[in-house]
């Protein structure tokens, strides 16, 4: 039981440690964050459907693997051909997908450098948004 906790707590540790950084360089952020942890939680005990309602730190932690993504690039292959317009992928060849350059490019991202956890405010939790959950 031991080694599948620590297994899965290596997964998630670069992701709580980008949360924690993001919410640290963004004091206004982090308070309003911590409220919404006081208000749900309080000093109760924690369950599922308490932590389905902590929608503000969901949205911090999507914005923070959108500015910090685990792996700056993911390899894929493609399964089928694909005509993209400028350029033509068959089938079997390997592509790079350059998700920290894609998730930087202001085209894409407006104002693409700024912790805004807001970005997912408009249509709730939209991982959309976010290049690298397209990516599984």
């Amino acid at each position: 039981t031991t080694e599948i906790y620590t297994l899965s707590l290596h997964d998630a540790l670069p992701i709580f440690s980008t949360v924690l950084y993001c919410l640290a360089m963004n004091p206004t952020v982090q308070a309003k964050a911590r409220d919404e942890l006081r208000r749900v939680i309080g000093v109760g005990r924690v369950d599922y459907e308490l932590l389905s309602e902590l929608i503000y730190l969901e949205q911090c932690i999507w914005e923070s693997m959108c500015l910090y993504p685990v792996a700056a690039r993911h390899d894929r292959v493609c399964t089928q051909d694909v005509d993209l317009g400028v350029v033509k992928l068959k089938r079997g060849m390997s592509v790079a997908v350059p998700v920290y350059a894609i998730h930087r490019d202001p085209k894409l991202y407006p104002n693409p450098g700024k912790f805004d956890p807001d970005r997912y405010k408009q249509t709730g939790i939209n991982t959309s948004i976010c290049f690298t959950s397209k990516l599984n």
